[in-house]
């Protein structure tokens, strides 16, 4: 299960968001992030193990959830919809126009993935649209992992993680630490 709180001098009541077999979630929930929206909105994502894609194996999938302003959660929403693989890790970012930005770990091989572990975006408009997943660790020679994210004053999405490469075609595997970033609807910058 998924559960939320929050804390404005004293501890509110536990409140259930998710509870696998209640929301048609056969799996593991876990990892959730969470963010405030500027409109003081709580916006959360997750991961859970659910074959909720219908892929031949059951590897995990991302979602999210928001409050609504009479307490109650919003329907459960698929983000990593175009996943065939394991979607972990996720984190989430909401702009000062209120886009929420989500962006994952994914061993799937959308989009000239590896196979490995890459670094995967999507973004939700303030009318419920989602944005087509975007790979964002292209380039890198072996597995990206642990995002973090967030979004600045000017709607600025800035994002690093981890990875796993082998510099100048050498035997030696390093780990580095990499940033991209990307301004409203461009490209992401390709990455330091």
């Amino acid at each position: 299960s998924i559960v939320y709180r929050s804390f404005n001098g004293t501890w509110s009541p536990l409140e259930v968001i998710v509870t696998n077999y209640s929301s048609g979630l056969s799996g593991y929930s876990r990892q959730p992030d969470i963010i405030i929206g500027p409109d003081d909105t709580p916006h959360i994502v997750f991961w859970d193990s659910t074959d909720w894609t219908g892929e031949s194996e059951t590897y995990g999938d991302v979602f999210y959830k928001y409050r609504y302003p009479n307490g109650t959660w919003s329907p459960l929403e698929l983000v990593s919809s175009e996943s065939s693989r394991a979607a972990t890790d996720p984190v989430i970012a909401v702009a000062p126009d209120g886009t929420v930005h989500v962006a994952w770990q994914d061993a799937s091989t959308y989009g000239g993935s590896s196979g490995f572990t890459n670094i995967f975006y999507k973004n939700r408009t303030t009318t419920g649209t989602w944005s087509t997943t975007e790979l964002v660790s292209i380039g890198n020679l072996r597995q990206a992992e642990a995002p973090s994210m967030v979004v600045d004053s000017e709607g600025t999405v800035h994002l690093t993680w981890f990875a796993y490469t082998y510099p100048n075609g050498t035997n030696s595997e390093y780990s580095i630490i990499i940033y991209d970033y990307k301004n409203a609807s461009k490209p992401w910058s390709g990455g330091e």
